[in-house]
């Protein structure tokens, strides 16, 4: 629970599963055709919008996390869908999707504060 699922409640449901389908989407093709470079440059396009429109961290990177974490739990379920290594594959592919989310939100908000300065 914070901002980053009160934002996402606010929206209509179909918009929540579009939302979560595109990031599941993009991090499966990343499976199916072997690299993960799309669903990166997805992440890093992301993080740098929220940056640049002023959002929080903790809504930006909050929900990234939420969708790890709700990934990770969907593939733990019984029966596993997938085996142990491959669930922790798909999470960790998710981590680095964060990761980016992260790291371009930051240098889109660093880039900010520079401009605002001057």
């Amino acid at each position: 629970e914070g901002p980053a699922e009160a934002a996402y409640r606010r929206l209509p449901p179909p918009e929540r599963r579009t939302v979560v389908r595109a990031w599941v989407d993009a991090l499966a093709d990343g499976f199916q055709s072997g690299s993960l470079a799309d669903a990166l440059e997805r992440a890093e396009t992301y993080g740098r919008g929220h940056g640049l429109a002023g959002s929080s961290a903790e809504v930006t990177l909050g929900g990234s996390l939420a969708l790890e974490r709700a990934i990770d739990r969907a593939l733990a379920e019984d029966p596993a869908p997938l085996s142990d290594d491959e669930r922790r594959e798909v999470v960790a592919a998710m981590s680095q999707l964060t990761v980016r989310v992260a790291t371009s939100w930051a240098a889109a908000v660093a880039g900010r504060g520079a401009r605002a300065s001057a």
